[in-house]
């Protein structure tokens, strides 16, 4: 039978006159924000690279379909 381990530790209060402001409570630790702002680099250049992965398929499927002899829609074909 597994017995339920209660933990003493508390998490310390805020100050009850602080302000509740983005600012003052979601600012990160200085590493934790060189990290985040590091994966938010990797993310937008997988984001652009991604957007620059399907541009390029859009404009081979245009061609696909417009570089046809007729002129026919690709959809009446």
């Amino acid at each position: 039978m597994a017995r339920r381990i209660r933990s003493t530790a508390t998490a310390p209060e805020p100050p009850q006159d602080a302000p509740e402001t983005p600012e003052a409570t979601d600012a990160p630790p200085d590493a934790l924000g060189a990290l985040r702002a590091a994966l938010d680099a990797r993310i937008a250049r997988e984001v652009r690279r991604a957007i620059k992965r399907r541009d390029a398929e859009w404009v081979e499927r245009i061609r696909a379909n417009y570089d046809r002899d007729d002129d026919t829609p690709p959809e009446a074909a």
